[in-house]
């Protein structure tokens, strides 16, 4: 009989306790679960703010846990802005329970305001199919809402007002990177050589999501050679499968720097995107972001983009 399959994210922390990293975050959070426990009552509306990839939904899912549910209640925020779809989602609530809603700056406007008076009223008004008819306005459960975004302030200034707390999410240490994955690995009982952990932590570049999904991929490589021990072979055999350099940038992002050192003058994004065969957008969102956040690039004022000191001494420490 075939074995179940397990990957790296069918093991996650349960409480609280568990929960590695963002410790100003989750102090905040450990306060006003103590209090709602102490008084009988739901914990305030939530806003996790940070970059993708950090915790901000497996937070939501421990808070649930530690609230006594059956699960968050979950959705995407572009799937909220037609009015029946955030009024089944927000009817989906229990007393006590968590909502959320993941790519919260993808909400427009007018679901924006349904659901700051729904989390100011407790009650969702649903707007008259005519001219004629009165509003219907449908009491709601007394839930906590948890909304995660990577630009706070696309939302509207009313909505933003309802959350009585906002968590600023960072990206993580190497030191905080290497024990989730000890802690993972644990969890999941892989046998890993200790040194590999280090590794793959410098090369997850402070992103949760991206270092357990490269130690799943050594993991994956030592079973394929039937091996129970993750090994530095096996991780230097993935890193070279997935295309990862010394530093952990994807082909993609040595490409776009290898582009861009042909140019000592810079170039444009339009030029580069054309090279890379991509949209502007898609190689600002997916390439570039990263890349100047690192320091390996930077904006000019004339709308160029150029190496930095950085990005040359990065393409120089390659090997030929």
């Amino acid at each position: 009989m075939p074995q179940q399959i397990i990957d790296v994210n069918s093991a996650r922390p349960g409480i609280l306790e568990q929960f590695i990293g963002q410790r100003s975050v989750v102090d905040r959070v450990k306060i006003a679960l103590e209090a709602s426990w102490n008084d009988g009552t739901r914990l305030p509306h939530m806003l996790f703010c940070g970059p993708s990839g950090c915790g901000k939904t497996q937070l939501a899912e421990v808070i649930s846990k530690e609230m006594g549910g059956l699960g968050v209640i979950e959705q995407l925020g572009q799937n909220l802005n037609h009015p029946i779809g955030l009024s089944q989602f927000l009817l989906r609530g229990d007393d006590r329970g968590v909502l959320f809603v993941d790519e919260a700056h993808l909400l427009c406007d007018t679901a924006q305001t349904l659901l700051y008076r729904a989390l100011e009223e407790r009650t969702l008004h649903l707007p008259s199919i005519t001219s004629d008819d009165n509003a219907h306005s449908i009491p709601l459960a007394d839930f906590t809402m948890i909304m995660a975004t990577t630009d706070q302030f696309s939302l509207l200034g009313p909505l933003l007002n309802r959350f009585r707390i906002i968590g600023h999410f960072n990206k993580y240490s190497s030191e905080e990177l290497e024990q989730l994955l000890d802690q993972r690995c644990r969890m999941l009982r892989w046998e890993v050589e200790a040194e590999v952990l280090s590794h793959i932590a410098r090369l997850g570049r402070g992103v949760p999501r991206h270092t357990l999904r490269l130690l799943e991929a050594t993991r994956r490589t030592s079973r394929a050679e039937a091996s129970d021990v993750i090994t530095l072979d096996h991780f230097g055999r993935t890193c070279a499968l997935e295309r990862l350099d010394h530093a952990g940038l994807d082909e993609l992002e040595q490409r776009y720097l290898q582009l861009l050192s042909e140019s000592r003058t810079g170039a444009r994004l339009n030029v580069l995107a054309a090279r890379l065969a991509l949209p502007t957008t898609t190689v600002q969102a997916n390439v570039e972001a990263a890349l100047l956040e690192e320091g390996y690039i930077e904006k000019r004022s004339d709308g160029q983009r150029a190496l930095t000191q950085k990005g040359w001494d990065h393409l120089s420490s390659q090997p030929a």
